[in-house]
């Protein structure tokens, strides 16, 4: 088709804007190919082409229309920034921060290029350069929501949970109706271990959006760890509801089930919570085998094995707290050891000396207890009598062998050809990671 002018009459660019605007996607994409036909080295049309493509899940096309963007208008800096959104959708994020940065350069006040490099810089590792970032964005422009609900999302990641708690409150103040801020705040609140506001917050987030399956699964966790197990599982059936693919939500309904008893139900959700997603059976410390050891507590609650073994379970898929009761209700000859090790990993420093003390006392001796009383030490800078290895850092001795001898020559060469020497042999040891045990010596 003949191209009979530079660029679009200003009606059509209106209708375009207002189309998008009211969320007529279909509409407005028929409209903007017809532009890009008409006027192909206009860059309006290619960038409006682009964000409709990327605003329906359409990333490969939204790429490409952002490309051609750039090529026609490489000096403005929403094209760049554009770009960088759709290469960050894409996981691409060094080119996205590439492309946030040179939407920076040309324009060092466009503050939502600052918090989306912001976002990129900490899906890269950069944590103190995000930080950077967001800040900046929230200077330039101090009303900014994104920005603030952004350095939340982070300062949460690196557990700087007060901080994080400031931001998604501002969020909030700025933007009353702001569902993500009032659950991501729930997440905190709830991780510094106020529940009954993270109850509230979370309640709050719902009552926002009603569909919002996380935060009702969230809600759920929380009033779990209230002990209102029935309200709980009436939270991760409403995430169900809402989103019936939840593997979370139906791997949380199934433990929440077998802890009222329900354990026919409680078996069916895990089952579908490992069909759709079967990490769920190793990463939470296989749900079946937590079922069917529930099960041995419930009919044979005298069973100290049962309990003991229902413990471990829990201890290994991070259950602390739960894996904790079972240990002091069951009198089984490594419960004490097993709580001690909970303690240390929740950082009770109070209760652990409590309980190590207790041990000591009784002249409780195993590698385990010797073990956690060295890193507590290490940890807390409180020293106790070593019941398994007496004082083992007496044992350890620093000494820089490069200045006592010709290390090199002497060991490094040696040790060398006694590796790469065919008549060495191997045995299995499966606590090495990139590395072998010889035979013998």
């Amino acid at each position: 088709m003949e191209v009979i002018n530079s660029e679009p009459p200003q009606a059509s660019i209106h209708s375009l804007l207002e189309l998008y605007q009211n969320g007529r996607y279909g509409d407005a994409e028929k409209l903007v190919k017809i532009l890009v036909e008409k006027f192909p080295d206009h860059p309006f049309a290619w960038k409006v082409l682009g964000v409709l493509f990327k605003q329906t899940g359409r990333m490969s096309e939204a790429l490409e229309a952002h490309q051609k963007s750039v090529l026609l208008a490489p000096e403005d800096a929403g094209t760049h920034s554009n770009l960088g959104n759709t290469l960050q959708a894409l996981g691409r994020f060094e080119e996205s921060g590439a492309s946030y940065s040179k939407a920076i350069a040309l324009n060092p006040d466009y503050a939502e290029a600052h918090s989306n490099l912001g976002n990129t810089l900490q899906e890269l590792g950069r944590m103190e350069d995000a930080e950077s970032s967001h800040r900046k964005a929230i200077a330039l422009q101090p009303g900014f929501v994104g920005a603030h609900y952004n350095l939340g999302t982070m300062l949460q990641a690196l557990n700087r949970l007060e901080e994080a708690e400031e931001c998604f409150k501002k969020a909030i103040a700025l933007k009353p109706d702001y569902a993500k801020a009032y659950s991501n705040l729930g997440n905190t609140l709830q991780a510094l271990g106020r529940l009954e506001e993270a109850e509230a917050s979370y309640t709050q987030a719902i009552a926002l959006k009603p569909d919002y399956a996380e935060a009702h699964n969230n809600l759920g966790n929380t009033l779990q760890e209230l002990g209102r197990l029935d309200d709980a599982e009436i939270s991760y059936r409403k995430a169900i509801t809402v989103a019936p693919d939840f593997a979370e939500a139906h791997k949380n309904s199934g433990l929440t089930l077998e802890k009222l008893g329900r354990l026919e139900e409680a078996e069916i959700s895990c089952n579908k919570a490992i069909e759709l997603a079967p990490d769920l059976a190793t990463s939470h410390g296989s749900l079946g085998l937590e079922i069917n050891q529930r099960r041995a507590t419930i009919f044979k609650p005298d069973h100290g094995d049962a309990q003991y073994n229902l413990g471990k379970t829990l201890f290994g898929a991070g259950q602390f707290k739960e894996a904790a009761q079972q240990f002091k209700e069951r009198n089984h000859r490594n419960s004490d050891t097993y709580l001690l090790k909970y303690l240390y990993e929740l950082n009770e420093k109070s209760l652990f000396y409590d309980h190590l003390d207790s041990l000591i006392d009784r002249g409780e001796v195993n590698a385990t207890i010797g073990s956690l009383t060295a890193r507590a030490e290490i940890r807390y800078g409180i020293k106790r009598f070593n019941t398994f290895a007496g004082d083992p850092f007496e044992y350890v001795l620093k000494v820089d062998l490069t200045e006592r001898c010709d290390f090199d020559n002497i060991f490094v060469k040696t040790a060398k050809s006694i590796l790469t020497d065919s008549s060495v042999s191997y045995k299995s040891q499966g606590d090495l990671i990139n590395g072998h045990q010889t035979a013998g010596n």
